[in-house]
C-alpha cells in the first residue's frame, strides 16, 4: 500500500469498486460514506478521491490498520465494532463492506446493526466472494473462495438476498445483484490444494503478508493440477456462462 501497488491494494476488482462509487454516490453532490472492515483503507481512499465533497470514514477492528489509514491516506476513522459506529452518532448515506462479511459468524446481526446507521434512503453495499452452484455441487471446500479457516460464512446471490430480506430496515424492492470477475469455479478446484499452502500475516520485521507452500504436491496430484489447469484455459468461457463470476455485489437502500 505504501508503494502504491494497485494490484495489491484491492480485494475486489477495481472496475467493480469504481462502478459501486458511480452507482451509489456520484450523482449526489455530498454525503457521508462508511467503509466497514476496510483494512488499510484502500477502497475508502478510492471513494474519497472520486468524491472529494463527500466525507468518507473507515471502520476496522484493527487499530494498526486504522493508524495506517490516518497517516497514509488522511482518512476519517472509527475504530471498533458496531457499538463504536453507533456511538459516533453519524447517519451515513452509504455503508459498504467489501470482502469482509465472509469473515463474520453472525452476518444477520451485523447487517441489521449497519442498516440502523443508514440515513433514510441510504445505500448498503456488500461485496463477497461468491460460492457458486458448481462450487457447492462439485468443488466443496476445495474452492478457493472457502479459504478455511478464514471464511466462516459463504454466500451466493440467493442466500445473500434472503439475508437482506430479513433486515427489516432494508427495502426489498431496491436490491441489485452483480456477478463479476474471473470464474467462481475452476476445474483445478477438483483438487484440494489449500492444505499445501499457508498465509503468514505481516509482522514488525516483515510489513507484507506472505504466501508459501507447506509441502510440495505429491507427484500424482501435481499431474492432476497441471492437466486441470490446461483444461481450465479451454473451458473458462463455457464455465463462466453457466456458473458466473467470483465477485458478488449486493446493494439495497434503507426504507425512506
Amino acid at each position: 500500500a505504501k508503494a502504491g501497488n494497485a494490484a495489491s491494494l484491492f480485494s475486489f476488482p477495481e472496475p467493480v469498486l469504481e462502478r459501486i462509487i458511480e452507482r451509489v454516490a456520484a450523482a449526489a453532490p455530498s454525503g457521508k460514506w462508511l467503509e466497514v472492515g476496510g483494512g488499510l483503507g484502500s477502497f475508502a481512499k478510492l471513494a474519497q478521491t472520486r468524491l472529494p465533497e463527500w466525507s468518507v470514514y473507515l471502520n476496522d477492528l484493527n487499530r494498526d490498520s486504522i493508524a495506517f489509514a490516518e497517516e497514509a491516506y488522511q482518512l476519517r476513522t472509527i475504530a471498533g465494532g458496531t457499538d463504536a459506529i453507533a456511538a459516533a452518532g453519524i447517519a451515513f448515506d452509504v455503508i459498504s463492506m467489501i470482502s469482509a462479511l465472509e469473515h463474520v459468524p453472525e452476518p444477520f446481526n451485523l447487517l441489521s446493526a449497519l442498516a440502523s446507521q443508514l440515513s433514510p434512503g441510504g445505500y448498503l453495499v456488500i461485496g463477497v466472494p461468491r460460492f457458486s452452484p458448481l462450487n457447492r455441487a462439485v468443488s466443496h471446500d476445495a474452492s478457493a473462495s472457502v479459504t478455511p479457516p478464514y471464511h466462516v460464512s459463504h454466500f451466493d446471490e440467493h442466500n445473500l438476498a434472503r439475508l437482506f430480506s430479513r433486515v427489516e430496515l432494508l427495502d426489498p424492492q431496491t436490491v441489485e445483484v452483480w456477478k463479476d470477475g474471473t470464474n467462481a469455479f475452476k476445474l483445478i478446484d477438483l483438487v484440494k490444494t489449500w492444505p499445501y499452502w499457508r498465509i503468514e500475516v505481516p509482522t514488525t520485521e516483515r510489513e507484507t503478508p506472505r504466501t508459501g507452500m507447506v509441502e510440495p504436491y505429491p507427484e500424482a496430484m501435481m499431474r492432476w493440477v497441471n492437466a486441470l489447469g490446461a483444461a481450465d484455459q479451454l473451458t473458462a468461457d463455457l464455465i463462466h456462462e453457466v456458473d458466473g463470476g467470483l465477485y458478488l455485489t449486493m446493494i439495497a437502500r434503507r426504507l425512506a
